[in-house]
């Protein structure tokens, strides 16, 4: 979670949740990792960006929250690209699924693309090398791997260019372009088969003992690494064969990945991402003379250009060869067949796009082995984007960014709408420069080291319009000044006249962005004209400055009682030290320099008191208020409930009209009181303790003693203990539930099976272990417990367990058995298997199968937690043959 830092936002930046809920597809758990670079671009002055706003790591992890999990004002926690910036994110792989695939959220001041028109376009990359253009958004975007340009089948890597124009934006403070607050993945991880990667045998060796070891090896096309973990997309075949399969496929060939030892008669069959390669006794052995194939070569086709591809096969082994190639284009595959090649290299040439892979070689030595990949691809990676171009004040450039992709050196040609301009022999990749006319710039066309490529960015450099913004308005007190500010844009020095309503005052010359004065009188002040390197701007804005005076309010403080004198209080607003004088309806009273904001007068006798008048340090204020001290009585309560069960503790509390120095509690119970002398107090019945129990209280207060009492009915609590007519049954047989209660008010039982009721019996029609709950009422109260019982099926059943713990108290539960009966001992087998496919235990007793079973050890190993498999074979005593499988869970 990035940080939230607790700092005022001067523009309120906010999130939606409400556009983020509209979301077409629901979130995963992925979200930016990693900024491998990052541009940022100006702000609509033409200034830099608020250093809040400018650390790219913002744009990492989950968009900000709010405390109900919401995504919802982000503050400072994103950043700014500034208008024309760019950032390139990384996150983890995210396939291309239907529908939009990543999400990008972002921060603004006005949700509405009219009145903050921030926009960006959005390219994609598996190798942070060859990008696609996605498209363009404004604000919360969300953008699909299927492309304006181009479709990936995974991206891993997102470039995010700003293409915001200032002059469209209301002129206000921290307008800087588009706001990331956070990449969002909408779609899934990559399936292993998206990676395209290809297995292959490389050779196989008779071992001369009724065994053969395969070599295999595999091909990836991808140019980063990849990881598909062992499992169903990445396994070998039959079950029972060991082997190190990789789990981590690096780019290119790879001969000699692992190798698997098989019997004879049988086959090794490597299975990545759906694609297989197959090992069998006569597959091409491990010698000089076998045939082997490798296809290498990759060509690029400029559009239009009539240009074909050349690809070549390099042969080993005798001639002449015969080859099998598949041609894979857009999901279609087309298999080509050339025979009796005579020499080797085999080349040829060709015009179809595509990914070119052998399927097969063979000679007069039989089949052999075949790797590499040769591809022909159209050439569509040169580009160029044109980014930037704010606007600018009198005096001020603009400043642009061509953006390229593709093969240096690049040339370009643009426009500003009316005039072309031509750049060439440019090295880098991105290429800078500044013009000072206003007009709508494009780029017009783009070549690099192998095509003419796609040109993209539009900017229209407008001159903005210098203002000049007054403001300060704030309250003073009589002998105060108020600070007034003037703040200014646009290209200095500065020329300006401001009035207080009746003089206008004139400064020229002007060198820093703001100008303060300060003033004694009460008015209003405003702007009257305003010029930058004199370029005539505008004025807003205006300082009401006000007088205000000090006060005072007076309050009762303590009434009378007992003979005791009140008091009463006196607040003060304004500035220490205070004088006030107050009167008793008959004489007044003066007190001089008190310098707190409140101050108490005591020692007064009944009657209404008010305040004459006050003064603070430097003005006489204005006073307000009255109080009338008289004689009050004590008085207490008591807060509880009328009834608890027994052996409940209960809580009582005493409520006073006046401050108590002291209470003192007693009660008629048995039980006990803690803190007998507290506000609050709990009473812990005694044991068996039912029947009315009585508390009084009494409240000592500076004005008197006050007694309140209570009484509460503690009700009998029921027995929930109950019995079943067997701790084990069959299905099918009736089960009687015996209560220890005999007369409570009501009964329910949860059978533990799904179904619940207030009848003392129940049948289970499934074998199993069911945990059975009684809830008993009686009056008030109401208490529960739980029997377990077990149901073994009837005869004829079959019945093998989904769990066992060989650590569990019930030695029944302790290991994994077959239940059932009418089962023949002939024909007869229970095997349980790992996850692998590897063997761990076999029977065909179902003596031992039903008596003794598996403990989960395996050569004197207990096996680890996890969910195995058994298979169950045999026949009833009718003669029905039967075969059953099923997993096991084992928890230690």
């Amino acid at each position: 979670m990035k940080k939230a830092l607790l700092l005022f936002c001067v523009a309120i930046c906010f999130i939606s949740a409400e556009a983020l809920a509209q979301a077409s597809k629901p979130y995963r758990d992925c979200f930016g990792e990693e900024v491998i670079y990052a541009r940022q671009g100006l702000n609509q002055t033409g200034g830099p960006v608020d250093p809040l706003r400018s650390d790219p790591d913002l744009a990492l992890g989950e968009p900000y929250q709010d405390i109900n999990g919401n995504y919802s004002d982000a503050f400072d926690s994103f950043f700014s690209l500034g208008f024309g910036g760019e950032i390139i994110i990384r996150t983890s792989p995210i396939a291309n699924e239907a529908g939009s695939d990543i999400y990008i959220n972002e921060a603004t001041f006005q949700r509405s693309c009219d009145v903050h028109p921030e926009n960006i376009r959005v390219y994609a990359s598996q190798d942070n090398i060859n990008y696609i253009y996605l498209g363009q958004g404004c604000q919360d975007s969300e953008f699909d791997l299927t492309g304006v340009d181009g479709t990936l089948a995974w991206a891993q890597y997102w470039r995010i260019v700003d293409v915001s124009i200032p002059e469209e934006f209301p002129v206000e403070k921290n307008i800087d372009g588009y706001d990331i607050d956070g990449l969002v993945c909408l779609s899934a991880a990559p399936e292993a088969a998206t990676y395209a990667i290809q297995p292959f045998v490389t050779c196989v060796t008779d071992n001369g003992n009724g065994t053969f070891t395969a070599t295999f090896g595999y091909e990836s096309p991808n140019s980063v690494e990849v990881s598909i973990p062992v499992g169903v997309d990445n396994s070998l075949s039959p079950v029972g064969l060991v082997a190190s399969l990789p789990e981590t496929f690096q780019p290119g060939r790879q001969d000699g990945a692992f190798t698997v030892d098989f019997p004879s008669g049988t086959t090794a069959t490597w299975t990545v991402g759906g694609r297989s390669a197959v090992a069998t006794s006569t597959s091409a052995g491990c010698s000089a003379n076998a045939a082997t194939a490798s296809i290498s070569g990759e060509s690029i086709l400029c559009p239009g250009s009539g240009d074909e591809g050349t690809l070549t096969v390099n042969l080993t082994g005798t001639a002449p060869w015969d080859l099998v190639i598949e041609r894979e284009s857009e999901g279609t595959i087309t298999p080509i067949t050339v025979e009796d090649i005579a020499t080797s290299p085999y080349t040829f040439t060709t015009t179809e796009t595509g990914v070119y892979t052998l399927v097969s070689v063979s000679n007069t030595n039989g089949e052999g082995t075949v790797s590499g990949f040769a591809t022909v691809s159209q050439y569509n990676e040169a580009s160029a984007m044109l980014t930037g171009g704010q606007a600018i004040y009198c005096g001020a450039a603009s400043d642009f960014e061509v953006v390229f992709s593709g093969t240096p050196p690049f040339s370009f040609t643009y426009t500003d709408g009316s005039t072309n301009t031509t750049v060439n022999n440019i090295a880098q990749q991105i290429y800078s420069f500044s013009v000072t006319d206003p007009g709508t710039y494009s780029l017009v066309s783009m070549q690099d080291a192998n095509c003419s490529g796609t040109v993209s960015g539009e900017a229209n450099v407008q001159v903005l319009t210098p203002e000049a913004t007054i403001s300060g308005s704030q309250t003073i007190f009589c002998d105060e000044s108020a600070t007034i500010s003037i703040s200014f844009t646009g290209v200095k020095p500065y020329n300006f006249t401001y009035s207080d309503g009746t003089d206008n005052t004139s400064i020229s010359g002007f060198e820093e962005d703001i100008y303060t004065f300060d003033v004694t009188e009460g008015g209003t002040y405003s702007l009257v004209s305003f010029d930058a390197a004199g370029c005539q701007g505008d004025v807003s804005g205006t300082a009401e400055i006000n007088t205000t005076s000090p006060s005072a309010s007076i309050s009762a403080s303590q009434d009378l009682c007992g003979g005791a004198l009140g008091s009463f209080t006196v607040s003060f607003a304004g500035r220490a030290p205070y004088s006030f004088t107050y009167s008793d309806g008959n004489s007044q009273s003066t007190i001089n320099n008190i310098n707190a904001s409140d101050f108490k007068v005591e020692g007064l006798s009944e009657g209404t008191y008010t305040l004459v008048s006050m003064t603070d340090i430097g003005c006489p204020g204005t006073v307000s208020g009255s109080v009338t001290l008289e004689e009050v009585q004590p008085e207490v309560t008591i807060t509880a409930p009328e009834t608890i069960c027994e052996g409940e503790t209960i809580t009582l509390t005493a409520e006073a009209n006046l401050a108590v120095t002291n209470y003192t509690w007693v009660t008629t119970g048995a039980g006990s009181l803690s803190a007998a002398t507290g506000k609050s107090v709990t009473y812990t019945p005694a044991s068996n303790e039912i029947g009315t129990v009585t508390f009084d209280v009494e409240a000592t207060t500076d004005c008197g003693t006050a007694i309140s009492q209570v009484a509460l009915t503690i009700n009998e609590t029921p027995d929930a203990t109950f019995t079943a007519s067997g701790e084990t049954v069959l299905t099918d047989e009736e089960v009687v539930f015996t209560p220890e209660e005999e007369d409570a008010d009501s009964y329910q039982f949860d059978y533990g099976d799904g179904g619940s009721g207030s009848s003392n019996t129940h049948t289970y029609t499934e074998a199993g272990v069911y945990q059975v709950m009684l809830i008993v009422t009686k009056g008030d109260c109401q208490v529960s417990s739980t029997i377990v019982i077990t149901v073994e099926p009837s005869e004829g059943i079959l019945y093998v367990p989904n769990a066992f713990s060989p650590s569990a108290s019930d030695m029944e539960n302790q290991v994994i058995k077959v239940y059932g009966s009418g089962i023949s001992s002939s024909d007869f087998a229970f095997e349980i298997y790992n996850r692998w496919g590897d063997l761990l235990w076999r029977t065909t007793s179902f003596s031992e199968a039903n008596n003794t079973g598996w403990d989960g050890v395996v050569s004197g190993r207990l096996q680890p937690n996890g969910v195995y498999t058994y298979v169950l074979r045999g026949r009833m005593d009718s003669g029905e043959s039967f075969e059953k499988t099923g997993t096991i869970t084992l928890v230690q």
